[in-house]
Formats: structure tokens, C-alpha cells, sequence
């Protein structure tokens, strides 16, 4: 079963930033996979952003260092 969490964002650098750091990590550590998106940022700023996969402990702490982006509950 996967997890999910969303992020919101203060402007499209956080949200680059954001995208750009789960890229990276998703190629350093392929398993277990996730899913992140939408990656268009007009989509991005309007619905935030969504990480999905069963164990989202240690992108939960990736995103929190990237400066201007918030965890949101909805």
C-alpha cells in the first residue's frame, strides 16, 4: 500500500528544487520506487505537489531542506 504526501509551495524555484532533488534521488536510490508529480509547473502551482510510494521516511526529510516548501494536508 502506498503513502502519500503533498507539498505546497511559495513560487516556482521551491517546486524546481523540489523536483530536482527527487530526480536525483530516485536515481541514487531506485528501490522502493515512488511517484512524484505533476512536473509542469504551472500544474504544480495551482495543485502542489504529490509523492506517493510505501515508505516516503526519507523523501519526507529531502523535502523538508528544500527551502520555501511546505507540507500541506490537502
Amino acid at each position: 500500500m502506498a503513502d502519500s504526501l503533498r507539498y505546497r509551495a511559495s513560487g516556482r524555484v521551491p517546486y524546481a528544487l523540489a523536483l530536482t532533488a527527487l530526480a536525483e534521488y530516485a536515481r541514487e536510490h531506485p528501490e522502493p520506487g515512488f511517484a512524484f508529480g505533476p512536473l509542469v509547473l504551472e500544474e504544480l502551482e495551482s495543485q502542489g505537489l504529490e509523492v506517493t510510494g510505501p515508505d516516503l521516511g526519507s523523501l519526507e526529510t529531502l523535502l523538508a531542506a528544500v527551502p520555501g516548501l511546505v507540507r500541506s494536508e490537502s
